[in-house]
């Protein structure tokens, strides 16, 4: 068995792993969702050319 400071110094290494990588994620996401948004606009537009060439 792993001594249990061993085990607990194990845990907490892990544990910043994943809250890192957690963060990183977090950052990913807010990146992407900023882009869509700087997207969308121009999406639009394009629907409402379309929708005036059918009127």
């Amino acid at each position: 068995m792993i001594p249990h400071p061993d085990a607990f110094a194990i845990a907490k290494t892990r544990q910043r792993e994943l809250e890192a990588d957690a963060a990183a994620r977090r950052l990913v996401k807010e990146n992407k969702a900023e882009e869509e948004m700087t997207a969308e606009p121009e999406r639009r537009r394009l629907r409402w050319s379309a929708r005036v060439r059918h009127a």
